[in-house]
């Protein structure tokens, strides 16, 4: 990996560019906020296997064996492409009993493994990452988690997608502790109608103060200056939208580089930070361009208004860790600073300045 490449891999608001295994088709025109429009297709071949961008709707049931009892469900989703195609956004909202449920989940490829990724967010602010491969025989994924991975307590669970045709998917979901099955989650969705990639989405409000640290939904424009361990220095520009969504408890953010000194732009950027308010930790899952994910871990400071952020998972190799923080130091305004290590020596580290530029 070239040392500029190790620079990309810092932190949500930071892009290199890579020099990629594929490449990625723009959209030429522009969305309101003056942000590349989102896509209607998928940028790589590879991605066209998931299901169709559209209205969905889901029929479902969730059998638990130590109560011998079935629980009946229904959905709604809507798919979309996010900005540069390179990205399958999915929002659900569930309703299950009189209960409602909400989740986001984000699948991509991975160029360099060869797997497909798949992160799924909750409203009660849960990260679970998942790596899947395409069967063709049997037209399905076969995902399995790998993040986060614990020993207590032992808990599997197996998913399989099976896309017949573009406007029909069944998933099933079984979860076990050692070999005795908990549950088996089974649904049929349907693909409804196209929904249009291009109309405004809620830009929605963080559902208490807890979440409100996270930030600010609108267009917000990003400046960043990076140093790296020869003392060389760079600096770019960013500009995205954020919005919340799983009813106020995620922060989801797309954007993209305007300007950077090697040239670089349009190289989009998607993350998407949540809060777990069970554990009190904040969550925080970054999306390369080349089908990366990184996981995050944070805390926050009242007294100081910082977030402060550690690496989890890093796609780039357990060599490899990273920590930031964001400080809230007036309203509108964010300042941020990071370190990135390689064995325990520091490799690039920066600063940058984020403003809110228009509120939805």
């Amino acid at each position: 990996m070239k040392q500029g490449d190790k620079a990309g891999l810092i932190i949500g608001v930071l892009v290199i560019a890579l020099g990629l295994g594929g490449a990625v088709l723009y959209q030429r025109s522009q969305s309101a906020d003056g942000l590349p429009a989102r896509p209607e297709r998928p940028a790589l071949q590879e991605l066209t296997l998931l299901a169709g961008a559209g209205e969905w709707e889901q029929r479902g049931f969730t059998k638990y064996s130590d109560a011998n009892r079935t629980a009946k469900f229904t959905a709604r989703e809507r798919v979309y492409w996010a900005l540069g195609g390179r990205w399958q956004l999915t929002e659900t909202l569930y309703d299950a009993e009189g209960g409602v449920d909400h989740e986001l989940s984000i699948k991509t490829f991975n160029n360099a493994t060869g797997a497909y990724q798949y992160v799924l967010c909750t409203d009660n602010g849960n990260v679970v990452g998942f790596h899947g491969r395409w069967m063709e025989l049997d037209k399905a994924f076969g995902w399995e988690p790998v993040f986060p991975t614990t020993n207590s307590p032992p808990m599997s669970v197996q998913v399989r997608e099976i896309i017949p045709q573009p406007d029909r998917r069944r998933v099933h979901s079984q979860y076990r502790s050692f070999a005795t099955v908990l549950k088996d989650v089974s649904v049929d969705a349907t693909r409804r109608g196209e929904g249009s990639a291009a109309s405004p989405l809620p830009a929605g409000k963080p559902a208490a103060a807890e979440w409100a640290v996270l930030g600010q939904a609108g267009t917000w424009g990003e400046r960043q200056t990076l140093k790296d361990s020869r003392g060389a220095t760079s600096q770019m520009r960013v500009r995205g939208r954020a919005r919340w969504v799983c009813n106020g408890r995620s922060l989801l953010f797309e954007g993209v580089v305007v300007e950077a000194g090697d040239g670089a732009r349009n190289v989009p950027i998607l993350w998407v930070k949540t809060f777990d308010k069970a554990a009190g930790v904040y969550r925080y899952a970054y999306f390369w361009e080349n089908g990366q994910v990184d996981h995050y871990h944070g805390r926050w400071d009242p007294a100081a208004k910082t977030l402060t952020w550690r690496s989890v998972r890093l796609d780039a190799g357990e060599q490899m860790t990273c920590e930031f923080e964001e400080t809230l130091s007036q309203p509108n305004i964010k300042r941020w600073k990071y370190k990135m290590r390689e064995h325990g020596k520091v490799i690039v580290e920066g600063t940058g300045e984020s403003r809110l530029q228009d509120e939805p």
